[in-house]
């Protein structure tokens, strides 16, 4: 794995080799899934995790996928620069394992604080909505109401797709506990 994937004009690993075995040079989280399993070789730790910490990878609040500095970077891209919570949590586990315990907390606490943020907003939403018993009904019934519409939709579509027409069972009727 270290002899394939260091790139040394980078100091850091490849996020992948191509199909002809040769490596694609953009900057990825992934790589500390890699620090936490301990497959990087000691003498390219220090520089792994110095390039997780880089600003164009930690954001504050977690690391994201791909570098902000990498062709094709988009931080609401799932993959492409998005922070993924577990991702976060991998890697700090990663850096404490190796002794990284500072870069773990500060890991750590941006997890902390993105959740903290977030949930700001749903708990002033929730004693508004605890103040009145009646809008939460409403806003059940509607999300209800939805959900069986887009159901509705996807059943349809499958049907057709299976030739089955409203009425008829994708699968024959039960028999005394067995299939007919």
């Amino acid at each position: 794995f270290n002899e394939r994937f260091w790139m040394e004009d980078a100091g850091f690993f490849a996020m992948a080799l191509d199909g002809e075995k040769k490596q694609v040079k953009s900057v990825c989280s992934t790589i500390g899934h890699a620090l936490w399993s301990r497959i990087v070789a000691d003498e390219h730790v220090a520089a792994v995790v110095k390039r997780l910490m880089a600003p164009d990878m930690f954001t504050g609040w977690g690391v994201r996928t791909f570098s902000k500095d990498t062709k094709g970077y988009n931080p609401v891209s799932f993959y492409n620069g998005s922070v993924w919570p577990f991702d976060t949590a991998l890697i700090a586990n990663g850096l404490k394992k190796h002794g990284y315990v500072q870069e773990a907390n500060r890991l750590a606490w941006g997890l902390v604080e993105a959740a903290a943020a977030h949930f700001a907003a749903a708990r002033s939403r929730r004693a508004e909505l605890e103040a009145d018993p009646g809008r939460i009904e409403a806003i059940l019934a509607a999300g209800a109401a939805k959900a069986r519409t887009r159901a509705g939709d996807v059943l349809a579509r499958a049907r057709r797709a299976c030739g089955l027409s409203r009425g008829e069972a994708a699968v024959a009727p039960m028999a005394g506990g067995r299939r007919a």
